[in-house]
């Protein structure tokens, strides 16, 4: 449409602004030129788009079978190629109106300038897509796209901490709700739990005068009839079940996505990670950089609180329990697939062991040391069961060994 209303505008500028266009002198074309030149445009244009199309296509199809297909999602959601093809497309349609709507007479100076203009912002956009492309293909930035989805992440998880509706615990919940009467309240519906509005159920419950008990969160996959809530409402307020409305709060659908739930970037990156170490490929350079990413997501909230399960209305009265990701949880999620495919690669080992030192050196917490310490045992128990000569083994001894220290305060 703006392709359209860019040519009507360029028609009429030539039609009635020809004494403005005195300043383009040196731009004289015939009529039936203005055409010829107008269909090579359009022809050449149609062509690129057709191979930015064909390239687009390559791309997903290498990335999907290279990478896993739950990666697509950030090619697809990329804006710069659906831009790139929209200019090749739009420039064709501008060249095809503009010729089809000339007339004996008219001097298309205006227009056609706009046109070689267009072709020429057309052909560079080409030239940066095919680099963009090529870039993008590369595992290095693939994972360096995903480990910044998965910082920004945990980052929002230590945000929610910060609120001050939210208590470490449940012991003051439960209390509260011992003398309530349980109503379960089912899925209409199916999918994944894509987005939760925590804020918006605890004014609900307020509204109500009832408490509850989250019983999903996002990431998990909900059947209909399963289980979302456990409400428990006072024994002298009614409540009509059919229009509690806070299971609207709850957003479902067909794909995870990583707005609310760190685990799905880490497990796109452990992926690739375990597609490189797969015996196929065997590239543990692209296991490692899967690792460094993954350790400095985990340094975000490695020495940093994290959100409690209780969940406190407007007037610091506990209304919801949640689910919560603590931090033993995240680290077990990143570790262990990473310990299992590992095989016999030393490499991998001693990187893993690596990221362990890095993080027990970021952090004075007891409990974080304990689950790095956790970690690294279960690594070494590994390790142990492989037939390395020593002098391959020390390497990977010693850098547990550091790990031992680092967490002695554990």
């Amino acid at each position: 449409m703006a392709a359209i209303g860019l040519a009507v505008t360029a028609l009429q500028v030539d039609r009635h602004c020809q004494a403005c266009l005195l300043i383009l002198p040196t731009l004289q074309i015939e009529l039936d030129a203005a055409r010829g030149l107008l269909g090579v445009l359009i022809t050449s244009v149609l062509s690129v788009g057709g191979v930015s199309f064909s390239v687009t296509m390559v791309a997903l199809t290498l990335t999907s079978g290279q990478y896993g297909p739950k990666v697509l999602r950030h090619f697809l959601e990329d804006s710069r190629s659906k831009l790139s093809l929209g200019l090749f497309f739009a420039t064709a349609v501008y060249a095809l109106v503009i010729s089809v709507a000339l007339h004996d007479g008219d001097h298309p100076r205006f227009s056609v300038i706009i046109a070689l203009l267009l072709a020429l912002a057309a052909l560079i956009e080409f030239i940066a897509f095919i680099h963009r492309t090529a870039s993008d293909l590369q595992a290095d930035q693939l994972i360096q796209r995903l480990g910044t989805q998965l910082r920004q992440d945990m980052r929002r998880l230590c945000e929610v901490a910060e609120q001050a509706n939210r208590l470490h615990g449940s012991a003051q919940w439960r209390r509260r709700a011992r003398d309530r009467i349980p109503i379960v309240i089912r899925s209409g519906y199916e999918g994944y739990v894509q987005t939760t509005d925590i804020p918006a159920i605890a004014e609900q419950l307020a509204t109500l005068e009832a408490m509850a008990i989250l019983r999903v969160r996002p990431g998990d996959f909900v059947v209909r009839g399963a289980e979302l809530f456990t409400l428990f409402k006072a024994r002298n307020f009614d409540i009509d079940e059919g229009k509690l409305g806070i299971e609207e709060a709850i957003r479902l659908g067909p794909v995870r996505t990583p707005i609310q739930d760190p685990n799905f970037p880490i497990t796109q990156i452990q992926q690739i990670a375990a597609r490189a170490l797969s015996t196929g490929i065997n590239d543990p350079g692209t296991a490692i950089t899967c690792i460094d990413w993954l350790t400095l997501a985990l340094a975000e909230i490695v020495d940093a609180a994290l959100p409690g399960s209780t969940v406190l209305d407007k007037e610091g009265k506990c209304r919801l329990l949640v689910t919560t990701l603590d931090f033993a949880a995240v680290a077990d999620a990143v570790y262990s697939p990473l310990r299992q495919f590992s095989g016999s690669n030393l490499q991998v080992y001693q990187r893993l062991f690596d990221s362990l030192n890095r993080l027990a050196m970021c952090t004075d917490r007891p409990e974080r040391l304990l689950t790095l310490r956790t970690q690294g045992e279960r690594l070494w128990e590994q390790m142990e069961r492989q037939d390395y000569p020593e002098h391959d083994r020390a390497p990977v001894r010693r850098r547990f060994k550091k790990l031992v220290r680092l967490t002695q305060a554990s």
